[in-house]
C-alpha cells in the first residue's frame, strides 16, 4: 500500500507525464492506464513493485477514443473490431475506366452498400460489420496503358 506521500508523488508523476505527452504532440490526448497489484496468494512478495502500463495513443488520432479501457488493456479484448477497423475501404477496378462509367459504377456500389453490409454481417461472425467505402482503383488501367506503351516501343524497335 502506498503512503500518502508516495500516492501524491505518484499522482504528480502521472500529471507531469501526461503534460509532456500533450506538449510533445501539441494536443490533449486520451490516455489509458492499468495497474498491477502484488499477488494475493497470501505469500510475501518482496520482489514485487507497483507496475503500471501507460498507453498514450501514439499510433492513432488524438480524437478517436479507444474502445479498450480498464481491464481489457491488460487482458483479452472483449470485442472483435476496433474503431480503426469499423470502416472497410474496397478498391474497385472499372473497365472501361472513363469518368462516366466509373461514376455510375461507384454510385451503384454505394447504393448497394447497405445490402452488401447486411449480407456480410450474416456470413462473418463479428460484433460490428464495417461500413463499406468504395474507391476507384486505377492500377489495372495504368498497367494496361503501360503494356501498350511497351508494345509500341518494341514494335518501333523491330521496324528499325
Amino acid at each position: 500500500q502506498l503512503t500518502d506521500a508516495e500516492r501524491d508523488a505518484f499522482a504528480d508523476a502521472i500529471r507531469r507525464l501526461t503534460i509532456r505527452y500533450d506538449n510533445l504532440f501539441q494536443t490533449s490526448f486520451p490516455y489509458s492506464a492499468g495497474l498491477h497489484q502484488r499477488p494475493t496468494d497470501g505469500q510475501p512478495h518482496p520482489e514485487w513493485h507497483l507496475h503500471m502500463h501507460f498507453f498514450p495513443p501514439l499510433l492513432r488520432s488524438a480524437t478517436v477514443r479507444k474502445f479498450m479501457v480498464g481491464y481489457e488493456l491488460l487482458a483479452n479484448p472483449q470485442r472483435d473490431i476496433t474503431p480503426e477497423y469499423a470502416d472497410a475501404t474496397i478498391h474497385v477496378t472499372v473497365l472501361p475506366d472513363d469518368e462516366a462509367t466509373v461514376a455510375r459504377s461507384l454510385e451503384g456500389l454505394r447504393r448497394s452498400a447497405g445490402f452488401m453490409r447486411s449480407q456480410l454481417g450474416r456470413r462473418v461472425r463479428i460484433h460490428t460489420t464495417p461500413e463499406l467505402r468504395f474507391v476507384h482503383d486505377t492500377s489495372v488501367g495504368r498497367g494496361v496503358n503501360l503494356s501498350r506503351l511497351i508494345d509500341e516501343a518494341n514494335a518501333r524497335k523491330a521496324d528499325e
